[in-house]
């Protein structure tokens, strides 16, 4: 299964000392298949006071999360109507004036 583009979670978690803190939170595949949750202390809520600020601190993180995922290349219509040639329109259920006529579509 391919792996997806983590867009992550921000959470407030609070602490027994000290003040509460930001969390990230990410999901990452493991070599052997399962998911595990991971996660990340951004910094303390006085230093980072609201959710955006977090967020700004976490840009760069999130790109590296996502930097090793292969997004896979998009499907021209070109490629798609050569599937189609290929595959469906040589169906049995389809008769040899149906072709011709999706052909010329």
């Amino acid at each position: 299964m391919a792996q997806r583009y983590q867009n992550g979670h921000l959470r407030i978690a609070k602490r027994k000392r000290g003040p509460h803190v930001w969390e990230f939170l990410w999901r990452e595949q493991a070599p052997n298949g399962t998911r595990r949750q991971r996660t990340l202390t951004i910094g303390n809520v006085q230093k980072l006071p609201t959710q955006r600020d977090a967020m700004n601190q976490l840009h760069t993180l999130k790109l590296n999360i996502n930097k090793a995922i292969d997004v896979p290349p998009l499907l021209t219509f070109q490629a798609l109507a050569a599937h189609y040639c290929e595959t469906e329109l040589v169906a049995k259920n389809k008769t040899p004036k149906t072709q011709k006529t999706y052909l010329g579509i």
